[in-house]
């Protein structure tokens, strides 16, 4: 683990950064996420959602606080939270320990490469967080069901309001996106099936 800690400790760069302190940036400013493709200049004005805005305000925080040097140490962190939950979950299938740490530091000198200032650091951990909670569902785990159910209703409410705010805003496209993806994960509001009628026909 020290090792690995040295090597996400290091000075990064990444040609991706200012896009992402930039989104961060305009989000904080704005306080709305942005809907139009302001980057690309073959097709501006494009539709657009933004898949990162979670990461980008973290960034954009911690770059206005600490600069770079806090960047660099908030993306160690993210690394390291990442191959401790790796461990983990190695652990909790029955691993022996030197195995698991022998494999643990093989996986971060493969991935090392990847040790950039980027949201997919931030979603490690977050699909190693999904695994590890589907892993106790399989094993039986009544409370972590019920946690599942509470969430994925939580998430398609979210879908629903963020349809609903698009619709108001005339936004036809990311309204329908939104509507669709509450209905597959069980959204049964009467309103989101007209509207997505209404919107299916223009």
């Amino acid at each position: 683990m020290m090792l690995l800690g040295m090597l996400a400790l290091r000075l990064m760069v990444d040609i991706d950064i200012g896009f992402h302190l930039h989104g961060g940036e305009w989000i904080w400013q704005h306080r709305a996420f942005p809907d139009k493709d302001a980057y690309t200049y073959t097709v501006p004005n494009n539709d657009y959602i933004d898949m990162h805005w979670l990461y980008q305000l973290l960034l954009f925080g911690i770059y206005s606080l600490s600069g770079f040097e806090g960047l660099t140490l908030f993306n160690a962190l993210l690394i390291l939270t990442a191959l401790g939950l790796l461990l983990v979950r190695l652990l909790s299938t029955g691993t022996p320990i030197p195995l698991a740490l022998a494999m643990l530091v093989w996986v971060g000198l493969i991935m090392e490469i990847r040790f950039s200032i980027r949201p997919e650091v931030l979603t490690w951990s977050f699909l190693l967080l999904t695994t590890l909670t589907l892993e106790r569902y399989l094993r039986g785990d009544k409370k972590i069901l019920q946690y599942i159910k509470e969430t994925r209703g939580e998430l398609a409410e979210s879908f629903f309001n963020l349809a609903s705010l698009y619709y108001r805003a005339k936004e036809p496209s990311l309204a329908r996106y939104c509507y669709e993806k509450y209905v597959r994960m069980g959204g049964n509001h009467p309103l989101a099936q007209k509207r997505l009628l209404e919107l299916s026909a223009k």
